[in-house]
This record gives structure tokens, sequence and C-alpha cells, in this order.
């Protein structure tokens, strides 16, 4: 499939090179006179923004295309929109409501449309999912990401390259419920998913940096530094390798480009590397060095797991 909205990317294998044919459909529209834009112009213009995480005070696009929306995949859309930039500013009250109303909307257009409804209410679930987890309700974030999955599946074409991000997200709320031997289960899962795709494909893929980096956040909670460095380290030089493309990409549409995403995966790397320095340079005290020695629940949760689900980094 020829790549070219920022619709087809939300639930396709997201590949930095596709975000080039995004900004340059999206520059045609901005050419236009804003009072001529189109309902799906305006939405493809939100979504494009929400997807490069750029500008959420400045992304009006939604409420533009709701004045003069005339269908229900739009307007399911535009509040999915919404609701995720209303996440981004921690607008939580709002978020939790434009979520709900864009699921409620979905139903609407389930006879008529089968296949944009999965879609739409897949992706409404995924990113639903990632806003419990910013609330911390880690259980309800694992049943939203398991029935995004499930609903993903429903469709004739499996949304194929949409499943393995939100099997990754799975497995990281399973983890934070304490369900550690399924939540691991599921990244290798979501790992062996990645790699049906060719490696070209891979590793220019911004969802395949995610996988490492949610991995990355298990392993350091869970205090085995050595694993989160690796995996973080991965998924940081993934997301390097592509900043130039990205950057090519919002030139095209006058922007200035700011690595947003870098930021987190940063301080990640920068928290795993300070603990395991504290850890191996800092005396122990007799405490620690029982509490060493002590078996840990967390570790005897995995114990049942092959180490090859444990120490698995990438393909």
């Amino acid at each position: 499939m020829n790549i070219r909205t920022a619709k087809d990317i939300s639930t396709h294998l997201r590949k930095t090179p596709d975000i080039i044919q995004v900004a340059n459909n999206v520059a045609a529209m901005l050419s236009k006179q804003s009072n001529s834009f189109t309902p799906n112009e305006l939405l493809e213009i939100g979504l494009s923004r929400v997807e490069a995480g750029k500008d959420y005070k400045k992304n009006d696009f939604f409420d533009q295309a709701l004045r003069i929306a005339a269908t229900s995949q739009i307007i399911a859309e535009c509040y999915f929109g919404i609701a995720v930039t209303a996440r981004e500013l921690k607008e939580l009250n709002k978020a939790s409501t434009y979520f709900n109303l864009a699921l409620d909307e979905c139903e609407k257009f389930k006879l008529e449309d089968e296949e944009e409804y999965l879609r739409i209410k897949s992706n409404v679930l995924k990113n639903r999912g990632i806003y419990y987890l910013v609330q911390r309700d880690n259980q309800q974030a694992a049943e939203d990401f398991n029935q995004s999955i499930f609903v993903a599946q429903q469709s004739p074409s499996k949304l194929r390259g949409f499943i393995p991000s939100a099997t990754a997200y799975y497995a990281l709320a399973l983890c934070k419920t304490g369900r550690y031997s399924e939540g691991f289960w599921q990244f290798e899962i979501a790992d062996q998913l990645y790699c049906e795709y060719p490696k070209a494909e891979r590793l220019v893929s911004m969802d395949y940096a995610s996988f490492f980096v949610l991995k990355g956040r298990v392993y350091l909670e869970l205090n085995w530094l050595e694993k989160a460095i690796k995996v973080l380290e991965k998924g940081y030089q993934l997301r390097f390798d592509n900043l130039q493309t990205e950057k090519n990409a919002y030139k095209i549409i006058g922007d200035d480009y700011v690595p947003s995403r870098m930021g987190a995966v940063k301080g990640l790397l920068e928290e795993a590397r300070k603990k395991l320095v504290e850890k191996t340079t800092k005396p122990l005290s007799r405490k620690a060095t029982q509490a060493l020695f002590r078996p840990s629940p967390k570790l005897d949760i995995l114990s049942d797991l092959p180490s090859n689900i444990i120490y698995h980094v990438g393909c």
C-alpha cells in the first residue's frame, strides 16, 4: 500500500519515510486558502500533527473540522484527535471525555463501513490505554490494549502493522500490574510480529524503536540495569538514525523540527546508567547485602520463563 496520509500511518507499521509523503500531502493542503479546507483535509492536517507530536496547543484543526463535518467517521476521528491532544497537554478529564465520545461515535457507522470502524476503534482503544497508563490505572490500560488488539484482528486486513505496537503496550501494562510472566510473553509476541517485516522496514519504524523503549522501562523498574541500558540504547539509536528524515519532512511544511520524543528516552537511559554506577561503586550496607541475596518476589514470578524471552533484544 502506498501510504500518504496520517490516517494510514496510524494503523500500519509507522516508518519515517512515510512522513515525507504525509508532509507533501499536508503541504499541498496548507497551500490552499484556509477557508476552503474540507473536513477531510482539516482532519488530515490535525492527525498529521498528532502523529508528529507537535504543537498540541495550536492544533485546532479538529475543532474546525467538527464545525463542518458531515459524517460520523470524521466526527469520531476528530474526537480522537482532541482526546490525544488533551492527553498530551495533561488535560486528562477532557481526554477521557473525548476518547469515550469517539468510541460512541464509532458505533454509528459500524454497519456501513466495517473496515473503517475497526481501524478507528482499535486506534482509539490503544490511545485510551496510553491515557490510562498516564493515570496509573494499569489494569484498565491492559484491558484497553487487549481489546484494541482483538478489534484489529477482526479486520479483513488484520491491521497487520498496527498490532505489534498495541501488543508491546499491552505487555507494558501487564508488567505494570505485576503480571510479569504474561507481560514478557506479550513482548516476545510483539517482537515476533515485528520480525515478520524485512529488516530494512523495521529499522525505519518509529514503532519498532518504541518497542525497545517500552521493554527498557520494564527492565528499569525491575532494576535490571544492564538489560535496560541495552534495549534503551537500541531504541534511542533507531530513533536517532531516522531523525534527518523527519527533519526533512517538517521543512517541507515549514516547521522547525523539535525531536521531542528523544528526550524521554534519553532521560530513561541516563537514569539507568546513573543507577548502574551507584550500584557498582557504592559499598553495600549490611541490610542491602542481605537483601541482595534474598529472593525477589518479582524475579520469582519470572522464574518459569525461558531465558530467551527475558534477554531477547530484537531480531
